[in-house]
């Protein structure tokens, strides 16, 4: 029996609409959040994340209209335009903020804003390849870029 079919034989119309609403960004969320869960990650591994965040949408969309999981395909984007545009992404958030102090605030690119946690996890997912690789040199070296990496996301994600 699938998700929806259970759903409409024990839940009337209206609790089912409020059951499926908001389940894409829930998922959206969750992607987001749990990306963590799937180091090492490697560039191929990137690949097959966001090919099954295509899927999962294009599945979600039988069961909620309007659902985009724009924001998880976003970060893991950013996966392949490595520990750079993550910082590169911070510093346009940033920069977005401030501007937006003097406007009106746009909805949509402040849904597709990372936090500092959202970011530093990114970021030690794109080093996580290289922390797994066994040779003891390898690691170090890694571990000390991700460091000036950290350093340089912390500058731009401090709050104040």
């Amino acid at each position: 029996m699938t998700y929806d079919e259970t759903i409409m034989r024990h839940l009337r119309i209206p609790e089912s609409r409020f059951v499926r609403t908001g389940l894409g960004r829930l998922i959206d969320a969750y992607l987001v959040g749990n990306a963590p869960l799937a180091s090492p990650m490697n560039g191929r591994g990137c690949g097959r994340m966001q090919l099954n965040i295509l899927v999962l949408q294009q599945n979600l969309k039988n069961v909620e209209e309007g659902v985009d999981l724009r924001r998880a395909a976003e970060y893991f984007a950013l996966f392949e335009k490595g520990p750079d545009g993550v910082v590169a992404k911070a510093k346009a958030d940033k920069e977005a903020g401030e501007a937006e102090a003097d406007g009106e605030p746009d909805e949509e690119e402040r849904r597709l804003r990372f936090s500092y946690d959202e970011l530093k996890a990114l970021m030690e997912l794109c080093f996580s390849e290289q922390l797994a690789n066994p040779e003891r040199g390898f690691a170090a070296a890694a571990k000390r870029q991700m460091g000036e990496k950290m350093l340089a996301l912390s500058e731009y994600t401090w709050q104040t």
